[in-house]
């Protein structure tokens, strides 16, 4: 993740194969016509999968995207289409007892000099305990 403005912001750049696609429709199920053929494009649920790694990448392993999202979907993204990922700063979420905090979020991309909004919006986030991110690093390293 890079800082993009000296804000807390943070962007990635992405794209998803055909082989992505595939391997997505066979594990989800999911073999609606959009996602075969001549003009394809990813599964929705697939572009959110890739905002969660994201968000694993900038807070770190542990963390959990919750269902409180409030996403807006503007377009669809085609095979090896570059797009872009960008995290807001955490902002706490007053009297939640899951010490729960939200960010902004942002998938686009662009066409020609025109910025084209893919999934825009916010997301609730749990950042692991201390202890828990302790536990999953020790897990990893036991893996490895």
């Amino acid at each position: 993740m890079l800082d993009i403005d000296g804000y807390g912001w943070s962007c990635c750049r992405c794209s998803v194969s055909n082989e992505e696609i595939d391997l997505f429709a066979r594990v989800s199920s999911d073999h609606n016509e959009l996602h075969y053929g001549p003009g394809r494009i990813a599964h929705g649920a697939l572009l959110l999968a890739k905002l969660s790694a994201a968000i694993t990448g900038r807070f770190g392993h542990g963390t959990v995207m919750l269902g409180e999202t409030t996403l807006k979907v503007g377009r669809p993204v085609k095979p090896d289409e570059c797009f872009y990922i960008s995290i807001g700063p955490l902002v706490p979420v007053e009297k939640s007892k899951l010490k729960l905090q939200t960010a902004d979020v942002l998938l686009y991309g662009w066409s020609g000099s025109q910025r084209k909004d893919i999934i825009s919006g916010s997301v609730s986030i749990k950042l692991p305990t201390v202890e828990r991110h302790a536990l999953l690093a020790n897990a990893e390293s036991i893996a490895a």
